[in-house]
């Protein structure tokens, strides 16, 4: 691929990196759902934030597609599953990057 063509690319999903990227709270709810399913108050105990901002959170993720409610329990979709696990490979990267820098 060639630099245009990338710089395209960025141009479709560069609103989506930011969605994704510019909230702990979201971030954390897409690592945590990669785990599997959870409840509100599973989740609140796991990412220390209240449930109000869990709940708007959850809300605009819902809205993206990324999770979805059943009952009680939240779960997230074949799109968050890839999302996730593409986050937490930038997670994992980065942090090696910054340890390696670190030394």
């Amino acid at each position: 691929m060639d630099l245009n063509h990338n710089l395209e690319l960025y141009e479709e999903v560069k609103d989506d990196i930011k969605f994704i990227s510019s909230s702990t709270v979201r971030t954390k709810i897409i690592i945590s759902l990669t785990q599997g399913t959870t409840k509100l108050k599973d989740l609140k105990d796991e990412i220390k934030v209240d449930s109000s901002t869990i709940l708007h959170a959850m809300k605009k993720l819902e809205d993206k597609n990324l999770i979805y409610k059943k009952g009680d329990e939240y779960f997230i979709s074949q799109t968050g599953i890839i999302v996730g696990f593409k986050l937490i490979d930038l997670i994992k990267l980065l942090y090696e990057i910054k340890m390696d820098k670190d030394m």
